[in-house]
């Protein structure tokens, strides 16, 4: 929504304002859904180009209209406001205004939650940011269990179904999960057992373990062979878990150097909640990558950002002043796009030559375009780098003098970035299993009559504890009780 100019509100009216977490009484919602009167009818055409309607249009409508004197003012929820972090201008490519928004509830404040005498609501929680405050309030309210609850840590957030994603914006998580189906597919293929993906993948999963990620399952059919005869097809879930690339050199460096504490980079960073929204961090070759850098308190001084790509070319170099009281800052540069598939080195450098930390990310390369495998035009405009390989309309491509590989690299890219077919598929997979592990594989349908050994061997689905076909008390609503507690 744009801002397009002031306007002149009506004299004669009462206006009002407030929270949008508000109760209304049935005869209010059918005044305002079928009244033809023209406060409400006016209101409403007001409304419709207004920000935030619903923060304000129930409360003049009520102010003016025959319930007037039927409101009760009153705060019956809580709001968890840090308004240092939640009132950032962080969507300007969307908006041209800016709002607040409270932060998730975390652990920490358990004990404001439960001092809370009046308040029925509390906004905001979000397990993929923090399950554990939500398990902490169900024990605080509803009592403990008896025996420990099953998969009580564990949270599953499904990303992707082959049903309704579809289009460009789901292209890089296709192309990650065909490559998980390709690889999965190779681990499992021993002696007379054979595995292979049919169609593509159905579903996707993040599998959080105790709020921190630990991986991405992909559902989806094979067709198992046993002995070269028996063939079958069942639908099985695997479960690839990321391998980290950091290297803290400061650890034994004085102040100020000793200051950083680490680094990561991914791509849709939450200021607010300060994560990735790029929750499996699975970056292509448009996007746009971010680094996030936490400090420790200590002296002001300068350090140096270097960005390097898969062929050790010097992307970008930044200087940047570290504050003295920095916790956690983000750098985001901008880079001319595409950029070019495979690991990327970022370090932080001080005084010119001491490397204080360095990590990697891996910008896959492309193999899906609006849901379908892309042509050699297509392949050939997004996996061969940016336009003339520059980075920047005024930079001079250099490369990394320490480096003494870069010939081969240039060789090696200058093929793959032009494949297609199995050919990409290859280079998708070589460069995905240097960052990606296999973990396990399990059956996730009943095998009732199956009598293919390489399929008997392997797990169900509902007894392995990562699959998201595991059990799941706590997130189970089976029957509303009496007294309005859902059970």
């Amino acid at each position: 929504m744009w801002r397009l100019g002031d306007r002149d509100l009506p004299s004669n009216i009462d206006f009002d304002g407030g929270s949008d977490w508000i109760c209304l009484n049935r005869k209010f919602v059918d005044y305002l859904v079928h009244s033809d009167d023209t406060l409400v009818t006016g209101m409403k055409h007001m409304y419709r180009y207004a920000l935030l309607p619903a923060e304000s249009f129930f409360h003049v409508v009520l102010r003016n209209s025959r319930y007037c004197t039927s409101f009760a003012k009153g705060n019956m929820r809580l709001a968890n406001w840090k308004r240092k972090l939640g009132c950032r201008c962080q969507y300007k490519h969307i908006v041209d205004w800016c709002g607040c928004s409270p932060n998730d509830f975390k652990p920490e404040d358990l004990v404001r939650l439960q001092s809370q005498t009046i308040n029925h609501f509390a906004r905001k929680f979000e397990p993929i940011v923090n399950q554990e405050i939500i398990n902490l309030l169900d024990e605080w309210l509803f009592g403990k269990p008896e025996t420990p609850l099953i998969a009580r840590n564990v949270y599953w957030e499904n990303v992707y179904h082959s049903r309704h994603d579809n289009g460009s914006k789901f292209d890089m998580i296709l192309t990650a999960l065909q490559s998980f189906s390709r690889v999965a597919s190779k681990e499992q293929t021993v002696n007379d057992c054979e595995f292979f993906p049919i169609w593509r993948p159905e579903q996707a999963t993040l599998y959080m373990l105790n709020d921190t990620f630990h991986g991405v399952l992909s559902q989806q059919e094979y067709k198992v062979i046993a002995g070269r005869t028996l063939r079958e097809t069942i639908p099985m879930e695997t479960y690839f878990q990321p391998i980290r690339f950091l290297e803290m050199k400061n650890g034994n460096m004085s102040e100020p150097a000793n200051r950083l504490q680490s680094l990561a980079v991914g791509t849709s960073w939450d200021q607010k909640e300060r994560i990735f929204r790029n929750i499996a961090g699975i970056i292509g070759p448009r996007d746009e990558p971010v680094l996030v850098h936490r400090w420790v308190h200590g002296p002001e001084f300068h350090v140096r950002i270097v960005w390097q790509d898969p062929l050790n070319v010097i992307a970008g170099m930044y200087q940047m002043k570290v504050d003295k009281t920095w916790v956690i800052s983000f750098h985001k540069p901008k880079f001319n796009k595409p950029l070019r598939p495979g690991t990327w080195t970022v370090k932080i450098v001080f005084n010119d030559d001491i490397t204080l930390g360095l990590t990697k990310f891996l910008v896959i390369p492309q193999n899906y375009y609006d849901g379908k495998e892309g042509v050699l035009n297509d392949v050939i405009a997004t996996n061969n780098g940016p336009p003339a390989g520059l980075y920047a309309s005024d930079y001079v491509v250099e490369f990394d003098r320490a480096a003494n590989d870069t010939s081969e690299r240039v060789v090696e890219f200058a093929k793959n970035s032009k494949s297609i077919g199995s050919s990409l598929e290859g280079w998708i997979d070589s460069i995905m299993q240097q960052h990606w592990k296999f973990v396990g594989i399990c059956v996730s349908s009943e095998r009732t009559g199956v009598k293919n050994k390489c399929i008997a061997q392997l797990p169900s689905c509902s007894n392995t504890d990562w699959s998201s076909k595991s059990p799941d008390p706590k997130s189970e609503v089976k029957r509303i009780e009496p007294n309005g507690y859902l059970s």
